[in-house]
C-alpha cells in the first residue's frame, strides 16, 4: 500500500463478542462507526448496533452508519419493487382521490388538447400564446361537480398568470367566464 492509502485506511482486527469469531476490516478513518453489529461481526442473527436507533437519535455513534444503511434498504427495496402498491408504507387501502384518477387518465389529456384547439392555444383573458404557459381552466370546478369533467362548456383555455388568481376563488369568477363563453358561441 502506498502511503496515501495506509493514511486513509487503517486495519482493525478484533474478535466478535458474541461468537469470538476473530475478523479484520478496513474502513474510512473519518467514518470510525460501521455498519456492522457492535463488534464488526456479520453473522445472522447477531445484534445489530442499529438496534433501538430511530431517525430522531441524532447524536447516537452509530447514526451516519445506520442513515447510511437505511437509505441503501429503501432504494434496494424499490430497486426490487418491493416498495410499490399494497407494500408501500404510504397504501392507504386502494383509495385515491377521484380528481387525481381523472386528472391522470388518457381521455383527460384529449380532453385537454379539444379545449385548447377550441380556444386557438389562446388565452381567453389576456391573449397570451405561449405554448407551455396554457392551462385549461374548468369554470365549475371538479371538486364540486366531477360529472361534469369532460364537458367542453365548463372549460376555457387560460395562461398560467391568468389562471393563478382564480384557483380556489373559481366562484368569483364563474359569471365572468359564462360570458366570454357565450361571446364565443354567438
Amino acid at each position: 500500500m502506498n502511503d496515501y492509502v495506509k493514511r486513509k485506511y487503517r486495519k482493525q482486527d478484533g474478535n466478535c463478542s458474541i461468537c469470538n469469531k476473530k475478523y479484520d476490516k478496513y474502513h474510512f478513518q473519518k467514518n470510525h462507526q460501521d455498519i456492522r453489529n457492535d463488534k464488526g461481526c456479520f453473522v445472522k442473527g447477531h445484534p445489530s448496533v442499529f438496534k433501538g436507533i430511530t431517525k430522531k437519535d441524532i447524536n447516537h455513534p452509530y447514526y451516519k452508519s445506520f442513515m447510511r444503511a437505511q437509505r441503501k434498504r429503501v432504494k434496494t427495496m424499490r430497486k426490487n419493487g418491493e416498495w410499490f402498491g399494497e407494500k408501500s408504507p404510504n397504501w392507504k387501502g386502494g383509495i385515491c382521490n377521484p380528481i387525481v384518477l381523472i386528472r391522470g387518465s388518457e381521455k383527460y389529456k384529449i380532453f385537454v388538447q379539444n379545449i385548447f384547439k377550441r380556444d386557438n392555444y389562446t388565452c381567453q383573458i389576456c391573449g397570451d400564446r405561449t405554448g407551455g404557459n396554457l392551462q385549461a381552466h374548468h369554470i365549475i370546478p371538479l371538486r364540486e361537480n366531477l360529472n361534469i369533467a369532460f364537458n367542453n362548456n365548463n372549460a376555457i383555455t387560460l395562461c398560467y398568470p391568468c389562471h393563478k388568481p382564480t384557483l380556489w376563488h373559481e366562484q368569483n369568477y364563474i359569471k365572468y367566464f359564462q360570458e366570454v363563453m357565450s361571446y364565443r358561441n354567438d
